[in-house]
């Protein structure tokens, strides 16, 4: 009785085999890590919009937009009404829109008819850094420079996604200041970029 030799591959075939499989991955990862990046910036931009419908619907109801609050913490927009008034409101923010702080915070409480978002300003970006509210009553209260307004810093952004925030933005994006004419702005809690939108005008006063 013949003994069947079972033939394995030989040395040759299997870099053959990983050669192909190298091209391939080389081929398709750029591609899958650039619709990974679309979509981040996709999702960024729809919480943007959302932000800018939360500070109008605020406005509509308080009478004037949330003080600049430290960097990460919801403003009031997506927030219960147990949790809105344990937020810490920057005291100069409330001093610069002319009111002291038990006006500002009695007006909120009175108000505020909440919440504006399905889930709190304070969540993590597509990126897994942080959203920071800040509102500016004068070019004064930032070092960019940029006009009175209310923005919105995303943080912990890849070069990349910055760069595609900043070319694909229906928003105002801040390009003064030093190092950052183009939007994208160095990190300063992160080893990445930073970029911040503007999605709302300061209203004038009467």
């Amino acid at each position: 009785m013949v003994k069947r030799i079972k033939k394995g591959f030989t040395l040759v075939e299997l870099l053959v085999v990983i050669a192909i499989i190298a091209i391939l991955a080389a081929i398709i990862a750029p591609n899958a890590f650039k619709a990974i990046e679309k979509s981040k910036v996709s999702r960024t931009l729809s919480d943007m919009k959302a932000f800018k419908t939360a500070a109008l619907q605020f406005y509509a109801d308080v009478g004037f937009f949330p003080a600049d609050v430290n960097q990460g913490t919801d403003p009031g927009f997506g927030c219960t009404k147990g949790d809105l008034k344990n937020i810490k409101y920057i005291d100069k923010s409330i001093e610069d829109m002319g009111f002291s702080k038990n006006d500002y915070k009695e007006k909120i409480n009175s108000n505020w008819n909440g919440p504006y978002l399905d889930s709190p300003l304070s969540k993590a970006t597509a990126w897994g850094g942080t959203y920071d509210y800040e509102a500016w009553a004068s070019s004064s209260d930032n070092a960019n420079g940029a006009d009175a307004g209310i923005y919105i810093t995303i943080h912990g952004v890849t070069e990349n996604g910055a760069k595609q925030l900043v070319k694909q933005s229906p928003f105002e994006v801040v390009k003064s200041g030093n190092n950052n004419e183009d939007g994208v702005q160095k990190d300063d809690i992160t080893d990445k970029k930073k970029v911040t939108l503007k999605i709302a005008d300061w209203p004038n006063k009467k």
